[in-house]
């Protein structure tokens, strides 16, 4: 049996029901999610529970709020956070808790999953020794952090899944949804409005020198807060969940998201600017020593267009042209890579560059699914558990 995972940022999704352009916006994104047979989605930049809710109705029909008493999440959080039921659909939304002042650290984060083949882990929490009722008690698990004290470390805290397989062989499948800030200084203060992605390269020459070099600092100090984000959300957060009871089940933790680092070999991350290494070992992981891969080089992030110069050029950009950098990636205990693949069609194509097709465009207008869609292409793995049903 397997299933297919999905990261999905979609920018700054907060579509207005009444708006005919999000409405065009929310029916592809639903689209793309029952054309793949998707399983999980994992979403990254999903500003309000609304936008959730709009697009489990368009994926379902009537979709109903779950209400705070059904789970024991809020019970003990403080976040915002929402759920939300639909003929086999499940979602689940929440606004991090970021420990940082910067806006950056609040975008939503959300998960979706097929209540026909996926539903929430049932985790056994131990009740503590003085309790009148001693022993497990059983709730639902998913939550919008991992522990309280690891969130300093993170500019935006992921969110936390775990989730099993129905029927009666059963694995679990824990997810943690990650979108590590790209820059958490406000560089629009040093660019008058601006960020340096929105720079013509005649802009960036005629800054002065002193602008210049603030923001070569400040790069490199952000590349190194990234570094440094993801090297700590592998060996604090998803290391301990791997190695956590699986309650006689199998179990496969993946991290994923929008990493806003490309993933490279690690003879060549050392000396790379803006990547980060595809292999990381941990000498003293959880459960001692431990090796953990990231997948999905393909490049998945749009190139904008031209805000002066050759527009009729972008717009004829094919193939890899058309696309900026590989960000959004997989990562997970090599132990466990002889179940995943990145390759989810029949005949091996990889998914992220079959999705444009959902426009029916022999073209696959870019610059549409840009201004229609968002700056990044979802992005696949499939989950093969050999011999279960």
């Amino acid at each position: 049996m397997s299933y297919r995972i999905m990261s999905f940022n979609i920018k700054t999704f907060n579509p207005n029901a009444d708006n005919t352009d999000d409405n065009l916006r929310v029916k592809h994104i639903a689209k793309m999610i029952r054309d793949n047979n998707v399983d999980i989605v994992a979403i990254q930049e999903i500003m309000k529970p609304s936008a959730l809710k709009l697009l489990m109705s368009e994926l379902a029909g009537y979709t109903k709020e779950i209400e705070p008493e059904e789970e024991s999440i809020w019970r003990y959080s403080k976040l915002e956070y929402s759920g939300y039921r639909a003929q086999y659909w499940e979602g689940r939304w929440v606004k991090p808790n970021s420990q940082w002042v910067s806006s950056r650290g609040e975008e939503g984060f959300a998960f979706i999953w097929n209540t026909k083949r996926i539903q929430l882990a049932q985790r056994r929490r131990y009740r503590e020794k003085n309790s009148k009722q001693r022993g497990y008690a059983r709730s639902n698990d998913i939550e919008p952090y991992i522990e309280r004290k690891k969130n300093s470390m993170f500019v935006r805290p992921p969110f936390y899944g775990r989730f099993e397989t129905t029927g009666l062989c059963k694995a679990e499948i824990r997810i943690i949804n990650m979108h590590v800030v790209f820059s958490s200084v406000d560089e629009k203060r040093l660019l008058g409005g601006k960020t340096r992605t929105e720079l013509t390269d005649e802009e960036y020459m005629n800054l002065p020198p002193r602008i210049k070099l603030a923001l070569e600092l400040v790069e490199k100090g952000e590349k190194k807060r990234r570094d440094a984000e993801i090297y700590n959300m592998i060996k604090y957060v998803l290391d301990p969940n791997d190695n956590y009871p699986g309650a006689r089940r199998n179990a496969y933790t993946i991290l994923l998201g929008d990493y806003n680092l490309r993933i490279i070999p690690p003879e060549k991350a050392i000396t790379s600017g803006m990547s980060f290494s595809d292999e990381v070992y941990l000498e003293k992981g959880s459960n001692g020593p431990a090796k953990y891969v990231s997948i999905q080089k393909r490049k998945s992030t749009l190139k904008s267009p031209p805000t002066k110069g050759d527009l009729e050029e972008y717009k004829n950009l094919i193939g890899e042209d058309r696309f900026y950098s590989s960000y959004d990636h997989f990562t997970y205990n090599k132990k466990i890579e002889y179940a995943i693949s990145d390759k989810c069609g029949e005949t091996g194509d990889e998914a992220e560059y079959r999705i444009l097709d959902f426009f029916n465009d022999p073209n696959n207008d870019h610059q549409k699914y840009l201004n229609e869609v968002s700056d990044h292409l979802p992005v696949m793995v499939q989950l093969n558990l050999g011999g279960m049903s």
